[in-house]
């Protein structure tokens, strides 16, 4: 491609995958190969360029949204904490020998068992 005008080849420059990891090559791939059918048969021109800058933001486009989806799907759930202000006991048991201000049932302060919260 070196017989083309430089902004076309700087452009076709950015459409290079090899340094992505798998899962964004195949995103990338297949628009690197519409830009180069479409040098093969449009000449250098400001059409061509500007197509080209298109194509490459919507490759961009294409590729934050692999991102974000390999994100989600890959991320570990994590549990959610156990709400204590609903676990259920029937009256305040302090904890004699540990602290005397959480209950030995259920955890919670005496305040927050007595449904008194401070912050």
């Amino acid at each position: 491609m070196t017989d083309r005008h430089p902004g076309t080849q700087h452009l076709l420059g950015l459409f290079e995958y090899a340094h992505l990891p798998a899962h964004l090559q195949e995103i990338s791939i297949p628009l690197r190969a519409t830009a180069l059918d479409m040098t093969e048969v449009l000449q250098d021109g400001p059409e061509l360029t500007t197509g080209l800058r298109k194509l490459l933001e919507a490759k961009d486009c294409f590729v934050r949204q692999a991102v974000i989806d390999h994100r989600t799907t890959t991320a570990p759930t994590p549990e959610p904490a156990p709400n204590l202000a609903t676990t259920e006991c029937a009256a305040f048991k302090p904890m004699i020998h540990d602290d005397p201000n959480i209950c030995f049932d259920c955890g919670l302060t005496r305040d927050a068992h007595e449904g008194v919260f401070t912050l």
